[in-house]
């Protein structure tokens, strides 16, 4: 990830609540997937410690980055639609995987 507008992503997120500050980004090189249990995804947020890992090729899409910083935001991994698909614009990935 170029770092790529994380100051811009503070100043989006600063806006709402929670402290963006608080939470650690991981890439994984030369990654295209993360697999966790089953399941794959392209960027996971993990509760403890609140920490985003993207995978590199996906690293740079501020979309999935958005998504995954909603989710520390609102330290659930749920998507609740008044988030993910509201102000902040469409942060979902239904049916993308």
């Amino acid at each position: 990830m170029s770092l790529l507008e994380v100051d811009d992503l503070r100043t989006y997120f600063e806006t709402r609540s929670g402290d963006v500050h608080a939470v650690a980004f991981y890439v994984f090189p030369n990654d295209s997937i993360i697999k966790v249990g089953s399941e794959t995804y392209w960027g996971y947020w993990i509760k403890s410690g609140n920490k985003i890992v993207l995978a590199e090729k996906w690293a740079a899409s501020e979309k999935l980055v958005k998504h995954e910083e909603m989710h520390a935001l609102l330290q659930s991994p749920l998507h609740p639609q008044a988030y993910f698909n509201g102000p902040c614009g469409d942060l979902t990935y239904e049916g993308a995987q």
